[in-house]
């Protein structure tokens, strides 16, 4: 994967929710990514899988494997959580932004460690990710300055044919980001880390990781 130096925090205040802090997105290379998703789908079970019941699903979209991880079917696409994740239901607005944190931290007194997923239109194409990516570069440029950070964007890559860019805001909190570039529209997940300590406990890396991984657009 190639690695550029840029800035970021793009859609901070929108995207981040359940908290007044910073967003920003990591993006692994295609091998990585490759390797990572391979690891997650040997730990649940496929959706395909001849002993899944297609119709086991709740009121959200839910496709439930085994234990360690959920499907969620969005109108935007699917992507997996861990079975000990949670949605935050007031901090969600359906059916574009989904708020996720470790299960029992949903009404924590400070903001818990948390991970965004949003869906938005813009006005480029497929083609014109680059430019995208430029855009974003433009508006991440002042907001990691007003937070007295600095950002960066750490890579890009495909996902299961996607292109997707990675960006990594270096604040308090810590914050990544990963932009999926679609067809006048993209799909942002966000992961901010409050408490390092925590993130030791609730293995939110792995399970923001596992959840780029897994993602894919509706057809």
């Amino acid at each position: 994967m190639k690695k550029l130096k840029i800035t970021l925090a793009f859609l901070l205040a929108s995207l981040l929710m359940m908290s007044t802090g910073c967003l920003t997105t990591v993006i692994k290379s295609k091998k990585k990514a490759a390797d990572k998703s391979k690891e997650q789908k040997s730990g649940q079970k496929s959706a395909d899988d001849d002993d899944a019941d297609p119709d086991d699903a709740d009121s959200d979209g839910k496709k439930k494997g085994d234990k360690d991880s959920i499907e969620m079917k969005k109108e935007f696409g699917t992507y997996t959580i861990s079975g000990e994740w949670v949605e935050v239901k007031s901090q969600s607005m359906a059916p574009d932004i989904f708020t996720y944190c470790l299960k029992g931290n949903e009404d924590s007194q400070t903001p818990p460690n948390n991970i965004v997923v949003r869906h938005d239109k813009n006005q480029y194409s497929k083609d014109q990710h680059v430019d995208f990516s430029a855009a974003i570069l433009q508006q991440i440029k002042g907001q990691a300055a007003s937070y007295g950070g600095e950002a960066h964007m750490e890579g890009y890559g495909e996902i299961n044919g996607c292109m997707v860019y990675q960006f990594v805001y270096e604040c308090d909190p810590y914050c990544v980001q990963w932009y999926f570039c679609g067809e006048k529209e993209y799909v942002m997940v966000g992961m901010t880390i409050f408490d390092e300590e925590e993130s030791k406990k609730d293995n939110i890396r792995e399970v923001a990781q596992a959840l780029v991984d897994s993602f894919v657009w509706a057809e």
